[in-house]
């Protein structure tokens, strides 16, 4: 698993996607990523998510500094295994665990407009957010995006914003979702389990 899978240019989101699960799984080297992580938060959800734009952005840039020295995300997460810092507030495995959770929440988002194709994007996203992104953010922040959800644009906006249609919702959002959650269990799986939820004391860990 390699860092590109966590940059998205801006192009269709569904095919970029395609593009990063077959590079994740088949390169061999590291590739420097085209900017753009953190750009579909603020094109998702309005106002909504704009505030997440830059805290992506830096937590994109951080693994992008340390990617000629832990080339894969696997000594990534060694070494912050071995020095007990996953859980430390600006390590690169607490940047990595939230840019995993920002494509999980692309993909439960997309999950949900595709069970119900009468669902509003606002019920789509607050449904996303409060199982994905939520438990790791403090009660405010939770608050301030719930009230920042009736600024949400409409369904057909936001599509034609990741550049994609209804048509290609229904035809290639099912293995974007699939492809997007096997890539996030995967970084899972290397973090060894959920970073720094809210609340939660890891002092002894």
């Amino acid at each position: 698993m390699y860092y590109r899978c966590f940059i998205i240019p801006p192009i269709s989101l569904f095919d970029h996607y395609s593009r990063l699960y077959h590079h994740c799984y088949d390169s061999k080297n590291w590739e420097p990523p085209s900017p753009g992580y953190g750009e579909p938060f603020p094109l998702l959800a309005g106002k909504a998510f704009h505030f997440a734009k830059d805290d992506f952005v830096n937590k994109r840039n951080d693994l992008l500094a340390c990617a000629d020295e832990l080339v894969t995300l696997k000594i990534l997460t060694d070494q912050d295994k071995a020095a007990k810092t996953v859980h430390s507030n600006g390590s690169h495995s607490r940047n990595l665990d939230r840019l995993k959770n920002g494509c999980l929440f692309v993909a439960r988002l997309i999950e949900e407009l595709l069970k119900d194709a009468s669902l509003k994007l606002s019920s789509a996203i607050s449904q996303a957010y409060d199982e994905v992104l939520a438990p790791t953010h403090p009660g405010a922040v939770r608050m301030a995006v719930k009230a920042a959800l009736w600024f949400t644009p409409k369904k057909g906006s936001f599509l034609t914003a990741i550049e994609e249609t209804e048509e290609t919702l229904l035809s290639i959002g099912p293995k974007f979702v699939a492809d997007v959650k096997a890539m996030c269990q995967h970084v899972f799986d290397l973090l060894g389990g959920p970073v720094a939820l809210h609340g939660v004391d890891y002092s002894d860990q």
